[in-house]
């Protein structure tokens, strides 16, 4: 056996930053139909970040690979990748005054006070030269100067503020727009349910159809009440919960915030009264007040 003979394997390389890969540190990541190697958890968590948000056509029309990659928080990291030019040639309009546009899709707006507040705190960026939100069709319009802000950066802002936000696609936002549909109407179809079947027995209590002596079967139908009406409250309403936590949050004051404060009281009096058994519920309302709510903005 001479030393020619003897052939030191191929060093493998990470397919994301180009590094050599230890024999120790072994990530695989299918990317493009093939699987890659990576060099460590971080390449890996960004490739798969790549790959997870439809973006593999960096690595096709990337000059140079990326630089090695630490383990950051996700959503971040995947905001970051729309900064690339290889990216932003997808979804970014370039004008004449060499200012860029986008077309973004906002999740969780609900109301002009949402709005207002993502076109605020955008306004007060350098480089941000308008910034229009349409609550109607969940899009905002993003016209900004690209050598004084990056539009990470502004992403980023409005992640903090409680929405989502990402480039506009028509597949992408079909899709989203038919799972708020259905969970809207899960939501809007158990409070109307309930509505009905509490409206029945509130036309018994509150026109003395019962027997004023029988307190026991006035009670009974009070519990059933409320029984009825929990669901609505933990279920149905959980998009004013969010929407009032989320101004809470910002220092903002939408009407989500009153309904929130209006529903929770109306359900604590009604609970106490129900077990003290003295006093007014207003389970009905908690319904109904949910359920006309809910129709609107489905509509």
């Amino acid at each position: 056996m001479t030393l020619n003979s003897i052939t030191p394997p191929p060093i493998q390389r990470c397919y994301h930053c180009d590094e050599p890969i230890s024999q120790e540190c072994q990530f695989h990541l299918e990317i493009l139909g093939e699987s890659r190697h990576l060099c460590c958890a971080g390449c890996e968590a960004v490739a798969r970040l790549i790959v997870d948000n439809n973006l593999t056509n960096y690595y096709e029309h990337r000059t140079q690979t990326a630089q090695k990659s630490n383990i950051i928080p996700p959503n971040l990291q995947a905001l970051q990748l729309y900064d690339h030019q290889d990216i932003q040639d997808d979804f970014v309009i370039e004008n004449d005054q060499q200012h860029k546009q986008i077309s973004l899709s906002v999740d969780g707006v609900s109301c002009a006070a949402c709005a207002w507040l993502i076109e605020k705190q955008l306004k007060k960026q350098a480089g941000v030269i308008t910034i229009e939100v349409n609550i109607t069709t969940h899009r905002a319009l993003l016209v900004w100067d690209a050598a004084t802000v990056k539009l990470s950066d502004l992403l980023i802002i409005i992640h903090q503020l409680g929405y989502q936000a990402a480039p506009f696609e028509v597949d992408s936002q079909e899709q989203n727009y038919q799972q708020t549909m259905r969970h809207y109407l899960y939501k809007l179809g158990i409070a109307g349910i309930a509505t009905m079947q509490i409206m029945m027995i509130a036309i018994a209590l509150y026109f003395d159809v019962l027997d004023k002596h029988d307190n026991s079967f006035q009670n009974y139908l009070r519990w059933i009440s409320l029984l009825i009406a929990t669901p609505v409250l933990l279920y149905s309403a959980l998009p004013f919960y969010r929407n009032a936590w989320r101004n809470i949050k910002t220092l903002s004051l939408g009407m989500d915030v009153p309904v929130s404060i209006a529903l929770l009281f109306a359900y604590s009096a009604s609970l106490y009264a129900t077990i003290t058994e003295q006093g007014e519920v207003f389970f009905e309302s908690i319904s109904m007040f949910t359920f006309f709510l809910l129709l609107g903005r489905f509509f």
